[in-house]
């Protein structure tokens, strides 16, 4: 590799660091309007991290209207197909659900639409996708102050 593939692959991806650092930003920013510095901002970053941790730990389904109360989503970027991310939306409906849904003896869900069902029985789950132009990747993150 010469110098100037190099040069070419750091600006590549300091570019790309600095576009997820803004969409890192602007969904922080969603989650907790409060002035930073206040009470309110002490209160809605708390709430925030509990809803983080606890969509972390349980990784659940969530319709459109739930999901909008709850979480900032925003879009994650795919890369090979591949996301680091847990959550998909269906652009359908917009309801999201989690990547590796958690290990539960009985689990049914499906998307208000019906685009994306989840089966799981014990050790057995599988997810039937209808139409898989209709998902995507997303950010998922606690929202510490209620959506005005």
């Amino acid at each position: 590799m010469d110098a100037a593939r190099k040069r070419e692959l750091k600006k590549a991806g300091k570019a790309e660091i600095e576009a997820n650092e803004a969409v890192i930003q602007a969904m922080l920013l969603e989650s907790n309007p409060a002035p930073p510095g206040s009470f309110a901002d002490a209160r809605n970053y708390e709430r925030g991290q509990a809803r983080s941790r606890w969509l972390e730990r349980h990784g659940p389904a969530l319709h459109a209207e739930r999901a909008q109360r709850l979480c900032v989503i925003a879009p994650a970027p795919m890369r090979h197909g591949v996301t680091g991310w847990h959550y998909f939306r269906c652009t359908g409906c917009g309801s999201v659900a989690p990547s590796r849904p958690k290990r539960n003896r009985i689990y049914w869900w499906a998307c208000e639409c019906g685009n994306v069902r989840l089966r799981r029985i014990g050790k057995w789950g599988r997810y039937v996708i209808r139409d898989e132009a209709l998902l995507e990747a997303v950010h998922i993150m606690g929202r510490g102050a209620p959506k005005a």
